[in-house]
């Protein structure tokens, strides 16, 4: 379980450190700035429902100024409430990371559905050779 939680802090955190400078550019998308606030919301709710102390859900505010100064502050403060239990807020920081397309959060490269098909690949650097099996 302790794993999972990691992994859960670690996209909350990484959503919320790419949302805050993404918002601080005028080229965000308002979808993006919408999805931001959206998983802002989420957190602050999160430590706030848990009975965390006023100063934890503070320190959403702080992250986004100072992500550097903050990220391991708040992350302990995530681990504490366990967010992995969360998938509201789970939900909210894939999809502004979605939005973002921040690289390397993305679970899936290919969505594919493939039907009564034959020769087909999928994947990169692929090579397909069509011919008689008998080389004519």
């Amino acid at each position: 379980m302790f794993a999972v939680s990691m992994e859960a802090v670690d996209l909350v955190v990484t959503a919320l450190t790419a949302g805050a400078a993404a918002g601080m550019k005028d080229t965000a998308t308002s979808m993006v700035k919408d999805a931001y606030r959206g998983l802002v919301t989420a957190v602050r709710d999160r430590l706030s429902r848990d009975g965390e102390e006023p100063a934890f859900v503070s320190m959403v505010e702080a992250h986004a100024a100072d992500p550097d100064d903050w990220r391991e502050d708040l992350a302990a403060a995530l681990r504490a409430v366990d967010v992995a239990d969360d998938a509201v807020l789970l939900a909210a920081a894939r999809d502004l990371l979605a939005l973002m397309e921040v690289p390397g959060t993305d679970t899936s490269k290919y969505t594919v559905s493939i039907r009564d098909s034959q020769g087909v690949q999928v994947g990169d650097g692929n090579t397909l050779h069509i011919g008689h099996p008998s080389g004519q």
